[in-house]
């Protein structure tokens, strides 16, 4: 119980958090969920509660012995306007748990907490019914992990693949999977897919040992194949292996490799690290960008590193790229463009706009 000064108007009900439960295979575990509870817009209230899921494999869950209730009490001083708050919690309500079997697969349901009070206006004897929910999900995994760092490997059939804590390197080798990767930096390897991988950090998905769902996965190994990895607003390191592949940073710091073939990286927003590796690496930028091979640094969506990189493509605002000793191709698109080839046999290309060169062998629409 506790008080907070409180904003105009009367205040709102919520619930902030709630934590995933895993049930390995083979015999029933609990799993924690906690919520935040909060009163108040402006100045919130956070007293917090915890409720025990116990999963059982048939499907349903319970909770355990225990009502667990918090009460709320905000008040609003301003325009002499005094609001009351109090809110129940019970994490005894029903549970519907969405669970994974061999036979089944994903079975359909939600597990959720509720809460529900009223907020009351005591300058006018108003009340305001409040209420809000959280679900959780549970599944069954099929292979397990540990707290530390585990190579966990699946089979050629659909698998459920839960990494735990620590730093987990996961290989589905075939089938529908889905792969949960947990606290830690969790790396999903394709390097023995039979066929190119597309897989997207965003949408948590992948194709190309199957149809795959990717959670709380960080980095990315590809096949030896033509790639296609995208990354997330977190930081990822993606690595694409043998092939022409696409890969894509995302947002946050990358570090974002090509590896051998001709590859097109896409850096994103963030302080990135770029590489392409043996054959013709092409890096990509989307705001305007001050790119220079011969240092290997890039700086306008932050502050990059290049590495064994050949061309650039600018983007539509007004770019300077520098190449390198090699022989570079430098694309300016619009904007108005500073391209310098350096040493080497150049492509400069500029685009749209009033664009200068320097040092290159080749000018495309520059005077």
């Amino acid at each position: 119980m506790g008080y907070a000064r409180a904003g105009r108007g009367l205040a709102v009900l919520g619930l902030a958090a709630a934590a995933v439960g895993v049930v390995p295979a083979g015999g029933a575990s609990a799993a924690a969920l906690s919520a935040t509870l909060t009163i108040d817009r402006y100045a919130p209230l956070v007293p917090q509660w915890d409720g025990r899921l116990v999963p059982q494999l048939s499907g349903t869950v319970t909770c355990s012995s225990g009502t667990a209730y918090t009460d709320v009490y905000g008040d609003l001083y301003q325009g002499g306007r005094y609001a009351y708050g109090s809110a129940y919690v019970s994490p005894c309500a029903p549970w519907q748990a969405s669970y994974y079997s061999y036979s089944t697969g994903f079975a359909t349901g939600a597990a959720s907490a509720y809460a529900s009070g009223t907020v009351q206006d005591w300058s006018t004897g108003e009340s305001v019914a409040v209420s809000a929910s959280r679900t959780v999900t549970v599944v069954r995994c099929t292979r397990l992990g540990t707290a530390g760092d585990d190579l966990l490997t699946g089979t050629s059939g659909n698998d459920v693949i839960c990494g735990l804590e620590g730093d987990d390197r996961i290989r589905g080798l075939g089938g529908n999977d889905v792969v949960i990767g947990g606290p830690g930096l969790d790396t999903v390897d394709f390097a023995t897919s039979p066929a190119a991988v597309v897989a997207n950090l965003v949408s948590g998905t992948a194709t190309g040992e199957g149809s795959d769902q990717l959670q709380q996965v960080e980095r990315i190994d590809g096949s030896r194949y033509a790639d296609t990895l995208t990354g997330d607003a977190g930081p990822n390191e993606l690595r694409a292996g043998v092939g022409n592949d696409k890969v894509s940073g995302g947002g946050g710091d990358d570090l974002v490799y090509g590896g051998d073939g001709n590859d097109s990286l896409f850096l994103g927003t963030g302080n990135d690290v770029g590489g392409g590796g043996a054959g013709t690496d092409t890096v990509g930028f989307a705001l305007a960008i001050n790119a220079d091979l011969t240092a290997g640094t890039a700086t306008g969506e932050g502050d990059d590193v290049l590495q064994t990189l050949e061309n650039i493509t600018g983007t539509p605002a007004a770019d300077r790229l520098r190449g390198s000793s090699g022989n570079n191709h430098l694309q300016g698109l619009g904007g108005n463009d500073t391209l310098i080839g350096e040493a080497g046999t150049d492509r400069c290309d500029g685009g749209t706009g009033t664009d200068t060169a320097t040092t290159c062998e080749t000018r495309i629409a520059i005077p």
